[in-house]
């Protein structure tokens, strides 16, 4: 995920097709469930409008 452009108070976040696998991986290792926990949380968010 990279931060790309910042406009009123809103983000354009460029998510790699690699991230969206992350909520599918092994949650045995804390770097693989951060990372799917927060792409899950950014798919809510964007689902959610805020």
């Amino acid at each position: 995920m990279i931060i790309m452009d910042r406009q009123e108070n809103s983000y354009k976040i460029y998510l790699d097709v690699c991230c969206l696998n992350r909520p599918f991986d092994d949650w045995n290792q804390e770097r693989v469930r951060w990372e799917g926990e927060a792409v899950l949380s950014i798919m809510e968010q964007i689902y959610d409008r805020k």
